[in-house]
């Protein structure tokens, strides 16, 4: 099995004038043409943040509910020591 590469940009091949889109790699390039192109920095390994966007998300009616329990919020405690303007005179 041939790894998967992403390309890097928009490119177009001037040999075979095939056309490649950011982020996509047909699997029908022979093992040499993508040497070439790993090489000139055309295509790239997909990372695991690659692998993460193209997992799809779970669908809101399949994700659990969560609790809709709204904050708490505390009221501001005052300080207990001097300010420091009064320290200074």
């Amino acid at each position: 099995m041939k790894p998967k590469y992403i390309a890097t940009r928009d490119f177009k091949d001037s040999g075979t004038e095939r056309e490649f889109a950011a982020g996509l790699m047909p699997d029908d390039v022979d093992a040499g043409v993508l040497a070439n192109y790993l090489a000139a920095g055309l295509i790239r390994e997909p990372n695991d943040s690659d692998k993460i966007a193209a997992d799809p998300a779970p669908a809101a009616d399949d994700a659990p509910a969560a609790a809709t329990k709204p904050a708490r919020r505390t009221a501001a405690k005052r300080s207990t020591t001097k300010s420091t303007a009064s320290k200074l005179n």
